[in-house]
């Protein structure tokens, strides 16, 4: 198979989600790949802005939750457990950065 210049439109990682009182919870989510210069202006345009603004333009959908991905449910999400976007938007840049040390 030959090596694919442009990359898939989306991309599954698991992340772990911080759950207060127990061990942190796997979630795999479909992410929205961006290029290195979309990357760098999604980076720059991060500053003043609520989580519920940005983890949105960020995931596609999600696996493994007990809910089906929506907008509402993903505002759910962040609601209950507060450490979420944290962890979701530094999975989201390290799978941008760092996927070719994984090979």
């Amino acid at each position: 198979m030959a090596f694919r210049l442009i990359a898939n439109p989306t991309f599954w990682a698991t992340v772990l989600i911080p759950a207060p009182g127990t061990a942190a919870q796997p979630l795999e989510l479909e992410f929205r790949h961006r290029t290195r210069s979309q990357l760098k202006t999604f980076g720059e345009s991060l500053s003043g802005r609520t989580d519920d603004q940005i983890v949105p333009e960020m995931i596609v959908s999600w696996r493994g939750a007990d809910a089906e991905f929506s907008p509402e449910a993903l505002v759910e999400l962040l609601e209950q457990y507060p450490a979420a976007a944290g962890e979701i938007a530094a999975a989201y840049f390290r799978e941008h950065t760092a996927a070719a040390r994984k090979n």
